[in-house]
């Protein structure tokens, strides 16, 4: 196993014991959507291949972050 697979699994068995520090994970990626709506004003485009991948940036960059 690589040192990332064994880097995500203990980030895995983390968030799943400390239901505290999942949901702050969730509600940031929550809140991270929500704020790319707005700041457009408009639903976010997922059919837009550029748009998906900044917003995939944007929640690899607060995750790993």
């Amino acid at each position: 196993m690589s040192k990332f697979e064994e880097a995500r699994e203990l980030m895995n068995d983390t968030l799943l014991k400390d239901k505290g520090l999942y949901q702050g994970y969730q509600s940031n990626i929550a809140m991270l959507l929500h704020d790319e709506q707005d700041r457009n004003g408009k639903p976010i485009n997922y059919k837009d291949h550029e748009n998906r991948n900044e917003i995939a940036k944007k929640i690899i960059n607060l995750i790993f972050s």
